[in-house]
């Protein structure tokens, strides 16, 4: 993680909805929210791209990257009948984890997000090829968590799992990487904070201009 900076790392937030919180825990699932709520906080403060991921069965391929509009439902489609579907509505988005506007979107149909190739192709461009890392939150940490972070090592970027900002129903989640994810580094969020040159004081100031409460500060200093 020596070369981690905003320049060069994107942040994946995979499949926070809501229809999946029933699977953990009230105490498990809100650890979840509030360490993707930190990191993409500390993300939006440092200018380090953020990319929303979504799962539909409903998707007849993987659709974007998009950038979010407010007054786009990116969710509508229209198939090759013409009919409008509704892929999956935005009021099932986890709250805490909503983007921004202008903040980029992308659908998938599969567990590996990377499944039709690479679509963070056209943001490296934009980076001038800069972007290497990704730092993977989200769920299901045995599931599509493992599987869109080796989609992303296949395809040259290092992929860096955060433990306190996923989850997985099968029990722990640093003995299941010990066992199942030997090829996936993993970092914790007060590590990323440090390596991205932020400190104690940015924090503060940038959680409290933020949307969360001011209570989880001290826990990841």
């Amino acid at each position: 993680m020596e070369n981690l900076t905003p320049e060069n790392t994107a942040l994946l937030v995979v499949d926070m909805q809501d229809g999946e919180s029933w699977k953990f825990s009230t105490h498990h699932w809100m650890r979840i929210v509030e360490s993707i709520g930190i990191l993409t906080t500390v993300a939006r403060a440092v200018r380090m791209p953020i990319i929303h991921i979504f799962y539909s069965t409903r998707l007849p391929k993987h659709i974007g990257p998009f950038k979010y509009d407010e007054n786009i439902d990116p969710f509508v489609f229209k198939d090759t009948n013409g009919d409008t579907k509704n892929i999956w509505s935005s009021e099932h988005i986890v709250s805490d984890c909503f983007p921004n506007v202008g903040e980029w979107m992308y659908g998938k149909n599969s567990r590996n997000a990377f499944k039709e190739g690479d679509f963070l192709s056209g943001l490296k461009e934009k980076k001038g090829d800069q972007l290497q890392n990704l730092l993977v939150s989200g769920v299901m940490l045995n599931d599509c968590i493992i599987r869109t972070a080796r989609g992303g090592q296949k395809l040259g970027y290092q992929s860096i799992v955060i433990p306190e900002a996923t989850g997985s129903t099968m029990g722990a989640e640093k003995e299941w990487m010990a066992e199942n994810g030997e090829d996936i580094s993993t970092a914790a969020v007060s590590d990323i904070i440090r390596h991205i040159g932020m400190t104690r004081a940015d924090i503060g100031r940038t959680l409290v201009q933020s949307v969360l409460e001011v209570r989880p500060i001290r826990q990841w200093l």
